[in-house]
């Protein structure tokens, strides 16, 4: 397969795109774009506009500095009395906890300062000005799920603090790292036998709401710095991380060590892969037309990386590669009259050895 200098002069319906550093930023942007899906249906929102909402089962605590006046040193020595220290109020299956002196009080599916308002509306008949203080003690009414290649797999809490995507594997103890096993590697039995130990995908990280299934790449997450597109879990919520898929990337052409290389999806630079590769034969190689074909066999898209350009090693490092991808390195003309002298010689050495013994034998 040798790809032509033009490609206007190719019976083949393929467009040639120089790897220029415009290419790679427009890359680098579309990954950063799909980090979030179109349409989010998780919706990242806002953690400053977070607000807790109390529900069903979780221990609200009342602190009504107020009432220690009466002499309760304790919540444990005067019954119907609230002391300065912690009284536990569990929210029923009607969503009410019971207040001395008021009864039952509506907390749920309220945010706190609303429950602070209703206890200090029950409270002010007996009390003037009341000062109360809610919080909750335990939160036990909403979780997330939190499952695949993570360390502590299981259900996480969800409470006043926001609890973004990112926070709840670091909470699964699975921390996800902007550098990985990166490096490409020679397809061998060695390798097959090393990516039997599962390692997390953190490019196609699953978040399932109700019906629901987001895919998210948390690295480019990680990478963009832009927490707002961190999505926030609530409650029901499921995240499930997957092992990391291998794949895999064809190395042809005038490359010391051409090859079938084993990558990590998302995570192998075309630079990468030619070192992997032995590096370009700098002796057979046409530095200027490194190539990476991609997509379907009607309809490919190439790229054409200059070696021979200044910052090439830059652009290679940045221009990311897919699975399937085939790299290939075009030989230089020089390279091809060698081959047919090399094809040559031996053929017009035989016919001088040949001629020689002749003249010999004739003599």
């Amino acid at each position: 397969m040798d790809l032509p200098d033009d490609a206007e002069t190719s019976d083949v319906d393929i467009t040639v795109q120089p790897i220029t550093a415009k290419l790679v930023n427009a890359q680098a942007q579309a990954r950063t774009s799909s980090a979030t899906p179109a349409g989010d249906a998780a919706g990242a929102g806002k953690p400053g506009e977070y607000r807790y909402r109390i529900g069903v089962g979780d221990v609200i605590e009342l602190r009504i500095p107020s009432l220690a006046t009466f002499g309760t040193p304790s919540s444990a020595t005067a019954p119907g009395l609230i002391a300065e220290r912690d009284a536990g109020y569990v929210v029923a299956p009607d969503g009410t906890i019971v207040v001395p002196f008021v009864g039952p009080v509506t907390v749920g599916n309220t945010t706190l300062r609303e429950a602070q308002e209703r206890v200090v509306q029950g409270l002010s008949r007996f009390i003037k000005n009341p000062q109360v203080n809610v919080s909750v003690s335990a939160f036990r009414s909403q979780k997330i799920l939190v499952g695949g290649q993570v360390p502590k797999p299981g259900f996480l809490p969800v409470t006043d603090v926001p609890l973004t995507l990112i926070a709840a594997l670091t909470e699964a103890g699975s921390t996800p790292q902007l550098r990985g096993d990166r490096v490409p590697r020679p397809l061998s039995g060695a390798a097959q036998q090393s990516a039997q130990v599962e390692s997390p995908d953190y490019t196609r990280v699953e978040l399932v709401r109700g019906g629901s299934r987001q895919t998210y790449n948390v690295l480019e997450l990680l990478r963009s710095g832009d927490r707002l597109r961190d999505p926030l879990l609530r409650d029901g919520d499921s995240v499930y991380v997957p092992p990391v898929a291998r794949e895999y990337v064809f190395v042809l052409g005038e490359i010391k060590q051409p090859t079938l290389l084993e990558i990590a999806r998302g995570q192998a630079s075309l630079a990468e892969v030619l070192m992997a590769s032995g590096g370009v034969n700098q002796q057979t190689a046409k530095a200027d037309r490194v190539y990476v074909i991609r997509g379907q066999l009607e309809k490919p898209d190439v790229f054409q990386l200059n070696a021979n350009a200044a910052d090439a090693m830059l652009l290679a490092d940045a221009f990311q590669l897919e699975p399937r991808d085939v790299v290939y390195v075009a030989e230089a003309n020089i390279s091809r009259w060698n081959r047919f002298l090399s094809q040559l010689l031996p053929t017009l050495q035989a016919l001088i050895t040949g001629t020689v013994v002749d003249n010999a034998l004739s003599k």
